[in-house]
């Protein structure tokens, strides 16, 4: 082994989405992440207010996702990246 190489090798992921974007994308990413967790917020609150039932649930969830996301990385799974587009997707076309 030369000293440019070693077996000590951290490729895990912090459990934390915030610490994790941090890590994997900077304070710039990170920023650009928050504002747009921000607006989808906004988007999910305005069509709860629009319609009762489903829409309040899909504005439940993404805080649950968000509160989960303090002690385990769930942003970057693609199962998860695919449920936020359906969330996405009907929150949208209720408004």
């Amino acid at each position: 082994m030369d000293k440019f190489h070693s077996n000590d090798v951290f490729s895990g992921h912090a459990h934390n989405n915030l610490i994790d974007m941090l890590g994997g994308t900077g304070a710039i990413g990170t920023a650009a992440w928050l504002f747009w967790c921000a607006v989808v917020l906004v988007i999910t609150l305005r069509a709860a207010r629009k319609n009762a039932g489903f829409a309040r649930g899909l504005l439940c969830a993404w805080i649950v996702f968000h509160i989960n996301g303090l002690t385990q990385v769930n942003f970057w799974d693609a199962k998860v990246e695919h449920q936020m587009a359906w969330m996405l997707a009907w929150t949208l076309s209720w408004l």
